[in-house]
């Protein structure tokens, strides 16, 4: 047997071997998966007589490398019939059950995950007319399951490995290997991760980084990108989404009449940092903090900003305002200055006039 398989190898191009190769692969790391499931960790189950009670018993057995005569009772009971047939009874390796085989011919069923027993299973059914009964095995065998699919480039050798018949289909292609499924029809459909599981990339969850991603974004746009009103301009900002905070930091700073290549441009720089203070668990072994830098370049005539204006403007009448106010306080004051002054005139006129009236009585007393 082992010559014609070696024959069969030979005469197969290196694509045939290794696709069967693949799918031999995947057909035993499934069928591994299983049997390791349904053992338990003592790995091996015993049926033993103890003539002292008259009954059978199911045993644990631990036959790991050092561990010495290790066993666990399990069950005591006595077959129906009172004996059995070792060679008749087998494991359910898909139940993970044992079917031990009585002599009235019918089974004694023990449940490993339950840890029940139920016998007679079987009576009264056609079982006790068969020499020997089996399983029914999976219509189409393994290949059912796991098989070769389409051949896409032509050589004549299978391109895909399908699993199940509305298939779960994988494929080696540029370099890759590529995962899809299609329908009865063939048609390609989705792929969902469903039932609580989460997708993982290199042990980050999917989804878990895109909410930190989204986080990290929200939170670098409450940062300043540009400095226009002053020459330096920072801030801190916060972001969420879906359960995932982040915080940030940044500054800008303008550069007036920066030179580049003899020609001056209006150029502001950026840097910011946002992290997530949950930390990347879910992240795997991806950072949770990221960082930005950027540079902007202002060039053309330049568009009056209207709200700028708006508020040069209003900053400008509020000034003409309060100077007016001063000025007519300052006009007031002169206007009371003028009118004292005017008072002090005609007081002086008075006292001039009295003068010349004094003067002219001196001289007519003189005479």
């Amino acid at each position: 047997m082992s010559i014609q398989l070696f024959r069969y190898l030979v005469g197969c191009s290196k694509r045939t071997v290794y696709r069967s190769f693949k799918i031999l692969l995947i057909a035993s790391t499934i069928s591994l998966s299983i049997q390791q499931t349904a053992n338990s960790q003592d790995e091996k189950l015993g049926v033993s007589y103890n003539a002292e009670l008259g009954k059978n018993q199911i045993w644990s057995l631990d036959i790991t490398t050092g561990s010495g005569d290790q066993k666990t009772l399990l069950q005591t009971f006595a077959f129906r019939s009172g004996s059995w047939a070792p060679t008749n009874s087998f494991v359910n390796e898909v139940t993970g059950e044992l079917w031990l085989w009585d002599a009235d011919n019918t089974y004694t069923v023990y449940d490993v995950a339950n840890d029940t027993l139920t016998q007679g299973v079987g009576e009264h059914s056609a079982i006790a007319s068969m020499q020997h009964t089996f399983f029914k095995p999976l219509a189409g065998g393994t290949a059912a399951l796991i098989s070769g699919g389409a051949d896409l480039d032509g050589d004549g050798d299978a391109d895909e490995v399908h699993i199940g018949t509305n298939s779960f289909i994988t494929r080696e292609f540029g370099g890759k290997q590529e995962i899809y499924a299609t329908n009865a029809a063939g048609n390609a459909i989705d792929l969902n991760v469903a039932n609580g599981s989460d997708l993982l990339v290199n042990g980050a969850s999917v989804m878990g980084s895109i909410r930190g991603l989204t986080a990290l974004s929200t939170a670098f746009s409450s940062v300043p990108n540009d400095s226009e009103e002053s020459r330096y301009q920072c801030g801190v900002g916060f972001g969420a989404y879906d359960g995932k905070t982040a915080i940030a930091s940044g500054c800008a700073m303008r550069l007036p009449n920066f030179a580049i290549r003899g020609q001056r441009f209006n150029v502001s720089v950026n840097a910011a940092a946002s992290f997530l203070p949950s930390g990347s668990d879910y992240l795997g072994s991806m950072p949770s903090t990221a960082v930005r830098a950027g540079m902007s370049v202002k060039f053309g005539s330049s568009t009056p900003n209207n709200t700028a204006f708006r508020s040069s403007t209003g900053n400008r009448s509020a000034t003409y305002l309060r100077e007016l106010s001063v000025a007519r306080r300052e006009l007031a004051d002169l206007q009371n200055q003028v009118t004292e002054l005017e008072t002090l005139k005609t007081e002086f006129a008075e006292m001039k006039l009295m003068m010349a009236s004094l003067t002219s009585m001196q001289t007519v007393a003189m005479r």
